[in-house]
């Protein structure tokens, strides 16, 4: 399987229900060794774009891990990684509302 595990650094990543596919930037494809597996036509605020799709898995902090996935290489303008409903989908992405009026948001995988 083409990338490696990102050891000794994190990506900043936004869980977005809105898009149906995972996006991570080409700084991160980079760190990955992601590779081209072909191109894709993205549809989002943007209007439509291109970008290329490579294969990885994707490791959160609590060790468990999702994939292999496909995903799209693409500038994002304010974090590294932007997690879509093909990895939500795999998983209960549960949003409440805290005692003191915080947010407490919370992904349990379900493998």
């Amino acid at each position: 399987m083409q990338g490696e595990t990102m050891k000794g650094w994190k990506a900043r990543a936004l869980w977005d229900t809105g898009s149906s596919i995972t996006v991570v930037s080409p700084v991160v494809a980079a760190k990955m060794h992601l590779l081209p597996i072909g191109d894709m036509n993205m549809n989002g605020l943007g209007g439509k774009q291109k970008a290329w799709k490579s294969k990885c898995f994707l490791r959160f902090p609590n060790g468990k891990f999702c994939g292999p996935i496909v995903v799209a290489v693409h500038e994002l303008p304010s974090v590294d990684v932007l997690i879509g409903m093909d990895v939500i989908s795999t998983g209960t992405f549960t949003i409440r509302r805290k005692p003191d009026g915080g947010t407490l948001f919370t992904f349990d995988m379900n493998v």
